[in-house]
């Protein structure tokens, strides 16, 4: 997620989008840092915040692991036909739009 945001990202909007608990958070993303994976710095727009952002070693494991998403997504996907295909974008769509009208209640 952190990667998506090369701008950075706040902890809080990470724990929304995401559903965790600030503590939960702290405790991942101090692991990430000390494994330098991310750095913290102090947001210009206001100096009370700090913004996260992917180290260059961050970058490289966050590519990583969306080529090994990708791929286990490959190899499940690979299994259906075009018809199964065409229903479950179908189905998921469907989902998806539910689950907007609730977040809009």
């Amino acid at each position: 997620m952190i990667g998506k945001h090369p701008e950075g990202i706040r902890q809080k909007a990470i724990c929304e989008e995401i559903g965790i608990n600030q503590s939960s958070a702290s405790e991942l993303i101090d692991k990430l840092e000390g494994n330098g994976y991310i750095k913290r710095e102090t947001d210009p727009a206001d100096r009370r915040a700090t913004l996260l952002f992917l180290t260059e070693l961050g970058q490289a494991r966050a590519a990583e692991v969306e080529d090994e998403r990708q791929e286990m997504f490959r190899g499940i996907f690979d299994r259906l036909s075009a018809e199964e295909k065409q229903t479950l974008a179908e189905l998921l769509d469907k989902l998806l739009a539910a689950e907007g009208e609730v977040k809009e209640l």
